[in-house]
This record gives C-alpha cells, structure tokens and sequence, in this order.
C-alpha cells in the first residue's frame, strides 16, 4: 500500500497536470470551468469516501462499547487505512496512555457521532442500582426493534443520494458531450458550410445564426455553477448564518447530520443524562466548526433560562411546533419523540429532493433537447440547400 505522503504528492501532480492542459494546452474559459469541475468531482469523492468511513467507524465503535469489547483495537484496526488513518492512529495511542476515550477523540479529531459518545461513557452503567437490569434490557430491547427501521432508512438515504447524482451525471455528460460535438462542428464544419452558401448566394441567413454553440455553453456553464456554486450551499443548508427555507431542498449530509444528532440525544436521555449535558458532550466531539457554533448556542441559551426544547428548536435542529411535545414530557416519551423527529427530518429532505428533481430534470432534458434541435435545424437546413443547389445544376 501507498503511504499518505506519496498519495498526496501523486493527488497533487494530477490535480496540476490537469490544470495545465486547459490553462497553457486548451486555453479557454471552457477549459477553466473543466478543471474546476474535475477538482469538484475528485473531493466529492473523497467526501463520500470520508463520510462513508466515518459511517462505518461509529457503527462498529458503539457497538463493540455498547457490548463492553476494546476499544482500542477499533481505533487500531482502523488505523491501519482509509481516510481515518491518521486520526485513528492519534485516537489509539491515546486510548493506550490510558487517556479518557471522549478526551482522547477530541483531541486527535476523530469525528464521532454522539451515539458513540454517549455508548463510551458507559451511560447505561451510570443508572440506579435498582434500575440497572430493566433500562439495560429495555435498550437492548430498544436496539433490535429498531435494527431494521435503521436498516431501511440507511437503504432509503442511500437510494435517494445514488439517485440524484446518477440524474445530475447524466445531465452533465449529456450537456458536455452535447458542447463538444456541436463545437467540434462550429471549428471544422461551419466555416465551410457558410463560405459554399455565400460563394453560390444561396440559403436563408436566418438559418446560418442557428449554427452557434452559445445557448448549449450556456447551458455548460449554468450546469457548473450548480456543481460549484449552489451544491456547497445546499450541502451546508446556510449561507453564512441565514438558514435556508424548508422548501429548499438541503442535502443528504445536513439532514443526515441532524438525524444523528437528535437520535444521539434521544440517546443520552435514554441513559439517563440531561439534554444539557448531552449537548455539552456534543460540544466537546464536534469537529465542524458551525455545529460547534450551533452545540455552543444551544447550552448558551439553556443557561438563559430557555427549555432545552426551546433551545434546540433555535438552533434549527426540530420545528417549534415540536417544542410543546418535548418540554415537560417523560423521558421515555422525549427519546421517542426525539428519534421520531430525526426520521421525519431525513424523510421529509429525501421527499423534497425527490419532487424538484422530478421537476428539474424533465425541464432541462426537454430544454437541452431544444437547444440541440435547433442547432440540428439549421445545420440540416445549411446541408439541403446546397445538396438541392447541386442537383439543379
């Protein structure tokens, strides 16, 4: 296997290999946008790649905690490769100084769910004496009757994601193979086309303007805005600090994001710990700063006074609607209530990708299609009038 630092090189020869061709090879603002959207494309897949790990990393670490296994050898085992390594590596020997594992991950950066957390500070332990057996048994109870709503949820989030990038793939390979085709015919093709036409006075100029390949680089260029511009403001659900509207559809990731997080309070309350203290440990494992910004409001507006219904529904993790069902509820009923509100969250965001994709994609097929026919029109158009013309004569 390849160590980190000649992957990084080899990343760094390509990635300036390709940006060479289209600055000093094919010098164009086509050839720009081009190396703008192999770069794109290479740290969404390392992004998938990484969050997939991440995925499978706190799966695997609460359930060996949740079953009192080593941790140590999970963060080794996953040490050892993948986009974790390094993290991994820091997290381990920590763990092996004897370093409490929650201080550890924080420190070494080791992006853990709060789930996770909550399964290694043996919160299940911390119950009364007299309690003990029952709650272990209820959230045993509680973890295979949800096994396999998780399962299908996992497969639903998962058939949504695959769905929508196969849509905006195609879209793009079409738009891009459409560009260079109708550019290949405007360099080699047109000038001929055009100089037989004046030579012999025939054919209508109108269908000569058609021959341009303006509208579809348009529509090139408004297709690498979405990938470049709009997907990264989707993929964060803000711009800056403004929130988006619900109608728009976030990504996969901030949804997901919020699931987990409200299951991983239902959770903690599960364990008997306090919403505060939950977000507090929250806090202290986040690594995205703007969830940090979140996590630290949240405990602020708590210390204010605020109910921590209140406080989450600020920090736009559930609706105020909602609000009235948490506070003052039972805490078996809060859990419920909670991972109730995460799954109608994920499923809410998978329904409104779905119905602006079903939108989109049809509209910019058909006008895709348009562009492309009228280009078709006049360059068939251009042919007939001088294969009529050599017939006459």
């Amino acid at each position: 296997m390849i160590n980190r630092p000649i992957r990084i090189a080899i990343w760094v020869i390509a990635l300036l290999g390709v940006l060479s061709v289209f600055t000093f090879i094919f010098p164009s603002l086509m050839g720009w946008i081009l190396s703008l959207l192999t770069f794109s494309a290479i740290f969404e897949y390392k992004g998938h790649r990484f969050r997939h790990t991440v995925q499978s990393f706190n799966d695997v670490l609460e359930s060996v905690a949740r079953h009192g296994g080593d941790v140590t050898s999970v963060a080794v085992s996953f040490s050892r490769k993948g986009p974790l390594s390094g993290r991994c590596y820091e997290f381990a020997r920590r763990l092996m100084m004897g370093q409490e594992p929650l201080e550890a991950a924080a420190r070494a950066r080791v992006p853990l769910q709060l789930s996770t957390a909550v399964a290694l500070q043996g919160g299940m332990q911390q119950a009364d004496d007299g309690e003990a057996i029952s709650t272990d048994l209820t959230r045993t109870d509680l973890i295979h009757g949800n096994l396999d709503q998780s399962l299908d949820r996992y497969r639903r989030e998962v058939g949504s994601s695959v769905n929508g990038v196969g849509r905006n793939l195609y879209l793009f390979i079409t738009v891009l193979v459409a560009l260079l085709v109708t550019s290949f015919l405007e360099v080699f093709v047109r000038p001929t086309i055009v100089q037989l036409l004046e030579e012999f006075e025939i054919g209508d100029p109108k269908y000569i303007e058609f021959l341009t390949t303006t509208p579809i680089s348009l529509a090139f260029v408004a297709m690498a805005a979405f990938f470049l511009v709009i997907r990264p403001v989707l993929r964060r659900g803000r711009i800056g600090k403004l929130k988006l509207p619900r109608w728009i559809p976030e990504s996969s990731t901030v949804a997901r994001n919020q699931s987990q997080l409200l299951h991983g309070l239902a959770d903690a309350v599960d364990s008997g710990w306090p919403i505060g203290r939950a977000l507090t440990v929250a806090h202290v494992i986040a690594i995205d700063p703007g969830q940090r910004n979140r996590l630290q409001q949240a405990m602020e507006w708590i210390e204010q006074g605020k109910t921590p219904g209140q406080a989450i529904a600020q920090a736009g993790w559930i609706d105020n609607a909602d609000v009235p069902w948490i506070d003052g509820a039972a805490p078996s009923r809060i859990t419920s209530i909670l991972r109730m509100i995460g799954d109608r969250n994920l499923r809410d965001s998978m329904i409104r990708r779905g119905w602006i994709n079903s939108i989109l994609f049809p509209v910019c097929i058909f006008t895709l299609a348009a562009l492309v026919g009228t280009y078709a029109v006049g360059f068939m158009q251009a042919l007939m009038e001088l294969i009529n013309y050599g017939a006459i004569q």
